[in-house]
């Protein structure tokens, strides 16, 4: 049970982290959403039964080309 709980938390972070991302980026450095960005990324692509929010690439060639890049 703590487990689920754990997890359940853990996509919830990355769920809102996206949503703030998509509220108030342009009030951080760029810098510092790209790295977010990269951070939700990684955990989406890497979880096939967790679907995000919101899209995480703008075309397919995108996300295949960030999947070869990180080995997913």
């Amino acid at each position: 049970m703590n487990w689920q709980l754990s997890a359940t938390a853990r996509l919830g972070a990355f769920n809102e982290t996206l949503h703030v991302l998509g509220l108030h980026s342009k009030k951080v450095s760029r810098e510092c959403v790209d790295e977010l960005f990269t951070v939700c990324r990684l955990y989406y692509c890497s979880k096939g039964d967790e679907k995000p929010p919101s899209p995480l690439f703008s075309c397919f060639e995108e996300e295949l080309e960030f999947l070869e890049d990180y080995g997913l």
